[in-house]
């Protein structure tokens, strides 16, 4: 039997500009979360890999972003978390 690598991701524009802590509200088996951030959608750059190891909803603390953005990219990653169950993403300044 052959293993292929399969990650997923999700992106997601915001309404402005902005720069700050990001937290994820969610939850999956345990492993890392990706997190980048972009100007254009176009070129990412990683901002934090925090480990998900949480059965029931909550903030996942993903870090501080000091540079504006107005991109959001979550993903995961071979030998990470396989499933993630995310509900919403917050900036604060």
């Amino acid at each position: 039997m052959e293993y292929y690598y399969v990650y997923g991701w999700i992106a997601g524009a915001l309404n402005q500009q902005t720069a700050g802590h990001i937290y994820v509200y969610g939850y999956g088996g345990s492993g890392t979360l990706q997190v980048y951030t972009s100007t254009d959608g176009n070129s990412w750059t990683l901002r934090s890999s925090p480990t998900i190891n949480q059965g029931s909803p909550g903030w996942i603390d993903c870090g501080t972003c000091a540079t504006q953005f107005s991109y959001i990219k979550l993903q995961t990653v071979p030998d990470g978390v396989y499933t993630v169950y995310i509900d919403a993403a917050k900036v604060q300044p």
